[in-house]
């Protein structure tokens, strides 16, 4: 019996764990893993900024055209400048939005450049807002959007 013990204790002493080679790879292997998930995982922020943006800019298309139903017109930049950052239209939106959105990357309304408002000569008929997005293009939605304004930016297809 103490012979079967010694035998069975003899068989583990040459066994002495990992070698090296299988630490560096099974090291290798997380390495590889841990950089998949931190690049997959890199762009959730933005894109959920990005989702706040439309969200955003679908609350200022309603309080825009809730201000049209009772004015028969969109409402014109504070300070006449066309196109103009959103804060210009705090006044007359107020009623109908009490908080305008701000940029989740720009909590102050002079960096706000994510978001521009512009108006047709009338301001009868057309408005546009334009969105700088993080992880899609910059684009503009608006009613009878006009060609001239922004031009190089495409409509926005998600809003």
């Amino acid at each position: 019996m103490v012979f079967g013990v010694y035998a069975k204790h003899m068989k583990l002493v040459g066994k002495s764990g990992f070698t090296i080679i299988e630490l560096i790879i099974v090291i290798v292997v997380i390495g590889i893993l841990a950089t998949i998930v931190a690049v997959s995982y890199a762009n959730i922020p933005a894109a959920s900024r990005d989702k706040e943006r439309t969200s955003d800019i679908i609350q200022l298309k309603i309080a825009i055209e809730k201000y049209y139903a009772d004015n028969s017109r969109y409402p014109v930049c504070a300070d006449s400048s066309n196109p103009c950052q959103l804060d210009q239209l705090a006044v007359p939106l107020q009623p109908y939005l009490s908080v305008l959105p701000q940029d989740p990357t720009a909590p102050n309304a002079a960096d706000a450049q994510n978001y521009r408002y512009v108006v047709g000569a009338a301001s009868t008929s057309s408005y546009g807002l334009r969105v700088r997005y993080e992880t899609s293009p910059i684009c503009k939605t608006g009613a009878n959007v006009s060609s001239g304004w922004w031009t190089s930016d495409p409509e926005c297809t998600d809003v």
